[in-house]
């Protein structure tokens, strides 16, 4: 049985024959956070006691719970989170707008393209330009704002982002980038009320 936190141990006492969850602090939404953000139950006797322990398969350990380093930028903070199931993958297309980025070079200077899919599908790997990057272990790289860095690659080229402080990576469509936001669509085109897909 895991150690409960002091407040835990003080609500205990409170509630005598019952169960009482702990949720991941990371839930930010609101209202009840869903079952998935906590980690399992404890369950005190008639006494106000901890008694016993009953773990959430279903839970979804948060980058916190899982050990990672504090996210390096707007970025990486976006990608941890949709990585865990936090944050959704629209908040990294938001991080990614008007960035700057640490592109990764081939030796020759080129921009570094990799296959990413088994459809043959290339990236170019990308890393949070806040990040104190050692040249000697990761190699040559240039920030680059992502509008730039968008005219530099052909159309059919994603971005693979690397994430500096956690094992995780994330392959951003450009063409989900190059798409304008609904503000800019309706200033370009007045009286079309369509929505972008």
């Amino acid at each position: 049985m895991p150690a409960p936190p002091v407040q835990v141990v003080e609500a205990a006492r409170l509630a005598p024959d019952h169960y009482i969850g702990y949720y991941d602090s990371t839930w930010s939404g609101e209202g009840q956070p869903p079952d998935w953000t906590s980690s399992g139950q404890w369950r005190t006797d008639e006494n106000g006691i901890i008694v016993d322990w009953e773990e959430n398969e279903d839970y979804r350990p948060s980058p916190r719970a899982l050990g990672w380093l504090e996210p390096i930028g707007a970025i990486d903070a976006a990608v941890q989170l949709w990585a865990t199931g936090y944050g959704p993958a629209d908040a990294v297309l938001e991080a990614f707008r008007n960035a700057e980025l640490a592109v990764y070079l081939e030796p020759e200077g080129d921009l570094s393209i990799s296959v990413v899919s088994e459809e043959g599908g290339r990236a170019v790997a990308v890393t949070s330009a806040e990040a104190d990057h050692d040249k000697e272990q990761i190699g040559e790289y240039e920030v680059v704002a992502v509008p730039e860095l968008l005219e530099r690659i052909p159309e059919d080229c994603d971005l693979l982002f690397l994430s500096p402080s956690s094992p995780v990576s994330m392959v951003v469509e450009s063409a989900d980038l190059r798409q304008p936001l609904p503000a800019e669509t309706e200033e370009s085109a007045p009286g079309d009320t369509s929505v972008p897909d």
